[in-house]
């Protein structure tokens, strides 16, 4: 499956048109077009656009076909995926309750796990043990220093011509 197909499965899988769809992207329906006809391959404008609009998609599914679908936790967080889920076993008769459908998805949307951010703490700012200046520390520059030389001088002007000064050699 190439991932065109894995791309228009994923408009499939949200109910969208191929309008809809780009809209959602905030891409135009003609890139989606030339895409799915196959006149050009997706781009990394693309997969950022669904990533941005879907993030519990795994990128890995999307770009190469590997892993499941949908990240592990986001399957759940989703609105729509609780109510494709809930649905059925309270119109079936599933489940005896006197809650209504809605209550329940309510209730699952408070309790679903959504994607953590990666949240690193502030690192503690540290002092320098010593304050001053380290006379290794300057020598070690001065050591890491060639010690450069003017070459060359060259000056223009304005009607075209220009000279050039060269240092006199000692």
């Amino acid at each position: 499956m190439e991932m065109k197909d894995r791309i228009r499965q994923l408009m499939d899988d949200q109910n969208l048109s191929q309008q809809e769809f780009a809209q959602r992207l905030n891409l135009s329906a003609a890139s989606l077009s030339s895409i799915f006809t196959g006149r050009t391959n997706p781009t990394n404008k693309h997969v950022l656009a669904i990533h941005h609009a879907f993030p519990e998609v795994n990128v890995n599914w999307l770009l190469f076909g590997e892993g499941d679908k949908f990240n592990d936790a986001s399957v759940l967080s989703s609105p729509s995926k609780q109510q494709e889920i809930i649905e059925p076993i309270f119109n079936e008769g599933g489940i005896d309750s006197p809650y209504q459908a809605d209550s329940e998805v309510s209730f699952f949307n408070q309790l679903a796990v959504s994607p953590q951010q990666n949240q690193v703490p502030a690192a503690p700012k540290l002092e320098p043990v010593y304050k001053g200046s380290s006379p290794n520390a300057i020598t070690m520059n001065n050591l890491d220093k060639h010690k450069r030389e003017i070459k060359e001088i060259r000056v223009f002007f304005d009607d075209g011509t220009y000279e050039i000064f060269v240092p006199a050699k000692r």
